[in-house]
């Protein structure tokens, strides 16, 4: 009597196969018992045949060893054979089942299921082994034992082991006998001794305390800020300098350098400022900073040894502590550096007061833009590109387009159209006076709005230009945040709304963030935005 697949229908003479269920269904056999019964992949008569053979009824070889002359014979005719699962990934219910019998088997002593308990000479040959490894791999066992905690806590282990216990007599020796230790060595961290390092490397450019340094780095030119404490025998590095340092990042190190190309001395990595937090980079004589944001390490799952990823307050909390401060913080996103370098250098230069070529808006001819002719030019001077836009306006200067500002309607209500300013741009290397009053005031009074609303992007700046229009600060919004699973792209949220995750076949009962984790995503956060808005007289 044949068995019929429930799927699709289709008759098997003894039992349905693990190969139909995987590359027809793509299913596997305990799934497909688990919803259509234990006894559904068998026919009854093959399911007796298998039982009296397991029992040792019509087995004449039941019992017996296979020969080696037959191991010898299956391993020849399975040879390139890969397995029809090769390759495969495990479903969470298999992995499931074998962290369970992991974790039932390290409960009772390490218990091998298939040998009994390791033996003392075992677990020493297996401590041994694992030791000369770590030795050779020092780097490749720090990484995988981050990941063995890792999983013990998600398992639910305890890894205080001395959890309810108290130090010893001994212990307690010891730990008064190693604080000593400590404060002998902070001692020794004299004055004297901290300059003699000090001046192998940097000049002194103030002090406070005798304690803090600002010291200007004799390699490269830099400032940095230090404390005594760093020039310890075992903190102290020759070159220790933000931008002299190996571990500066290399797009880091390029901004540093461009800004010191113009002209300007910045200090790297200073603790002093807004203290726990660290400034990449910062301008002190123009009180501007800069922060280089990899999308890996700032992403809000990244693990960098104890270092956490960052979460939706971090970026923000340190540009509203720098302007009470009263410094600019600017953040430049990894993938804006990337894919738009010289936008970044110009904006930056902008920030600093230097790089323009200062030009009249009185010398410009305004022109009404297509939105390919308005496109094309925000694609090669704003971050952001192009965008939805209704009216576009411009500015020429000899025959050259050098900014652009385009409005998009976003309602109608009953005492006019509202409107939003969508972008704003003008070509690199170039600032022009009175350009952005010029272009607005085109669309004022050509469309007549009743109201405009803009926002500026706070990693950059809050929006003052928008005051000099005429505009009124409204509020600040949360912060936002997009996607990216490489370091050279970013992706706005909107456009992995929940909803049309599910409609993709994601799990209903879980949140866009639980969905997007599971397929591979990490998330970026911003520092809001400034809302402005105009208003009609």
């Amino acid at each position: 009597m044949p068995v019929i697949c429930k799927l699709c229908n289709q008759s098997f003479d003894k039992q349905i196969n693990n190969k139909h269920l995987k590359f027809k269904h793509n299913t596997t056999t305990a799934d497909y018992k688990e919803k259509f019964g234990k006894d559904s992949l068998s026919c009854p008569e093959y399911k007796k045949t298998l039982s009296a053979a397991r029992s040792g009824e019509n087995n004449s070889n039941f019992g017996n060893k296979m020969s080696e002359q037959s191991k010898a014979a299956i391993s020849k005719a399975n040879a390139g054979n890969p397995a029809w699962n090769a390759g495969g990934n495990l479903t969470e219910k298999q992995k499931d089942n074998l962290r369970k019998k992991a974790l039932a088997r390290h409960a009772s002593g390490f218990y091998d299921e298939y040998q009994g308990p390791l033996s003392e000479t075992t677990k020493a040959k297996i401590s041994k082994s694992v030791t000369a490894y770590a030795a050779a791999n020092p780097n490749e066992m720090s990484d995988r034992a981050y990941a063995a905690i890792e999983t013990k806590l998600s398992n639910g282990v305890d890894l205080a082991f001395f959890r309810g216990h108290r130090h010893t007599d001994e212990s307690k020796k010891q730990i008064v006998a190693s604080n000593a230790v400590a404060r002998t060595q902070r001692k020794i961290i004299t004055k004297e001794n901290a300059e003699k390092l000090i001046q192998e490397n940097y000049t002194i450019i103030a002090s406070e305390d005798d304690w803090y340094y600002v010291l200007q780095c004799k390699h490269c030119g830099d400032q940095v800020s230090l404390t005594r404490q760093y020039f310890t025998e075992s903190k102290y590095r020759p070159e220790p300098c933000g931008f002299c340092v190996k571990f500066t990042s290399r797009d880091e190190a390029a901004i540093g350098q461009y800004i010191r190309d113009l002209g300007f001395i910045i200090q790297t990595r200073d603790k002093q400022i807004i203290w726990p937090f660290e400034l990449d980079i910062v301008v002190a004589e123009k009180n501007l900073a800069i922060e280089f944001d990899g999308l890996y390490y700032h992403g809000e799952l990244a693990k960098r040894g104890a270092l956490n990823g960052k979460d939706e307050k971090y970026h923000l909390t340190k540009t509203e502590q720098c302007k009470a401060k009263g410094i600019k913080l600017i953040h430049v996103f990894e993938d804006e550096w990337i894919n738009s370098p010289s936008i970044v250098k110009s904006r930056i230069a902008n920030a600093l007061g230097m790089g323009s070529a200062k030009k009249a808006a009185r010398d410009c001819s305004l022109v009404e833009l297509s939105a390919t002719q308005a496109n094309t030019f925000l694609n090669a001077n704003h971050l952001q590109g192009s965008g939805r836009s209704n009216k576009r306006f411009g500015l020429i200067l000899n025959e050259e387009l050098i900014s652009v500002m385009t409005f998009n309607d976003s309602n109608v209500s009953r005492k006019g159209t509202e409107w939003e300013i969508n972008r704003f741009a003008t070509k690199a290397g170039i600032s022009i006076v009175g350009g952005a009053s010029k272009l607005f005031s085109a669309f004022v009074d050509q469309v007549n709005p009743y109201r405009i609303t803009s926002f500026a992007d706070r990693r950059w700046g809050e929006g003052t230009v928008y005051g000099e229009l005429g505009f009124e600060f409204v509020e600040n919004s949360k912060p936002n945040y997009w996607y990216f699973k490489t370091r050279d792209k970013r992706y706005h949220r909107f456009s992995f709304r929940k909803s049309e995750l599910v409609k993709e076949g994601a799990d209903p009962t879980q949140t866009e963030w639980e969905i997007m984790q599971s397929k591979g995503w990490d998330r970026i956060w911003d520092c809001g935005h400034a809302k402005w808005v105009w208003s009609a007289k």
